[in-house]
């Protein structure tokens, strides 16, 4: 529901609309509102202190959910994108995106987000389909020699072996 509405011209600061925004919001509540959830635009201490005047408390959730997510994956070694609110990020790996975006929204929100997939994971696939084992097949064909040399120097650099996504083998040539 839309409770409050400030229309600015373009070069305006939004952080300095934060007070007469506010103010509306409890006009039209009758001072109801605690807590607003606010994109990036309006975090610092200025547009804080003047929420908090009018007894709101600002929350910055998709940063910090994105923050969760991120370093959840980064810990494991799995890249992952993030995009505003949404994620790029192996199709191996959907379901696991939306189960640890449910309990970053849990913690961060207090409940858990409905979490949409426009894009299907192979977990998500029925196990043996034709699209599954396209997939399988693909992930285990043959590598080049001078991938597998540059696989190699990379495992020697890092000090950990990369393997295969589905058997948890070594990654060989044939």
């Amino acid at each position: 529901h839309l409770l409050a509405l400030r229309v600015t011209p373009a070069n305006a600061q939004e952080r300095a609309q934060v007070d007469a925004l506010a103010a509306a919001v409890q006009e039209v509540t009758g001072q109801t509102v605690e807590v607003a959830f606010v994109d990036q635009g309006y975090t610092g201490a200025n547009p804080a202190a003047a929420a908090a005047d009018h007894g709101i408390r600002l929350m910055n959730m998709d940063s910090k959910i994105a923050e969760f997510v991120q370093r959840w994956f980064t810990k494991r070694g799995v890249p992952v994108l993030s995009i505003h609110d949404s994620f790029i990020i192996d199709y191996t790996r959907v379901e696991e995106l939306k189960r640890v975006m449910g309990i970053a929204s849990q913690y961060f929100a207090g409940l858990r987000i409905a979490v949409e997939a426009s894009g299907q994971g192979l977990e998500a696939l029925a196990a043996a389909t034709d699209v599954s084992l396209d997939f399988e097949a693909w992930r285990e064909t043959p590598r080049s020699e001078g991938y597998l040399g540059r696989l190699k120097a990379w495992e020697e650099r890092k000090g950990r072996e990369v393997l295969s996504w589905s058997r948890g083998v070594r990654i060989s040539g044939s």
